[in-house]
């Protein structure tokens, strides 16, 4: 099986040896998983939000108008505001991302649907000009999206999930490590 890391260097093979959660992903499902995805829900905390970029960049800046944005829109108009200090806490961001997410997911059956027939690896990655390009640091939203996905299938694959725990583990022992040397 292809590396979790390595499924960018094969976008000819999205939608057939893994799905990428991508705005221009082959797969409906991995659009729909997209935060761009315009895909109305009702955040269990913070109320409406059209789509999951809406709420990432409203945390970030508490302008209202962004409940109402979708895709590009929502991350044009979310850079161009100031944000707001202090900025949550990271830790705090990523659970009410990830409460977006299930929200969405459990308030979209199209999208639980498809989420729970599949279980073929969850990756992400931007496509230019042919070429794949993944960026840092999306292993915990496809990690939270692989344990919903979990709930309906527990035969699905969690190579996200995986990953984080011996990325985890690593720090963890590196720390251990570090603390004898001393």
């Amino acid at each position: 099986m292809t590396s979790l890391l390595e499924f960018h260097r094969q976008i000819e093979l999205d939608g057939k040896t893994h799905i990428n959660v991508y705005s221009r992903g082959v797969t409906g499902l991995g659009r729909a998983l997209s935060h761009f995805a315009q895909t109305p829900f009702e955040h269990p905390e913070l109320g409406f939000f059209t789509s999951v970029e809406g709420l990432w960049y409203y945390l970030r800046t508490r302008d209202e108008s962004l409940r109402d944005l979708a895709g590009f829109d929502a991350k044009k108009v979310g850079r161009e505001l100031p944000l707001v200090h202090p900025q949550l806490p990271e830790a705090e961001f990523r659970r009410l991302i990830n409460l977006g997410n299930e929200a969405k997911i459990h308030q979209t059956p199209a999208i639980l649907d498809a989420l729970g027939t599949t279980t073929l690896p969850l990756t992400h990655y931007y496509v230019t000009k042919g070429f794949g390009a993944k960026p840092a640091d999306s292993e915990w939203i496809l990690a939270h999206l692989e344990t919903i996905r979990l709930t309906l299938n527990p035969h699905a694959d969690a190579s996200n999930i995986a990953y984080l725990e011996a990325k985890k583990k690593e720090v963890e022992q590196e720390s251990q490590m570090q603390g004898s040397l001393f």
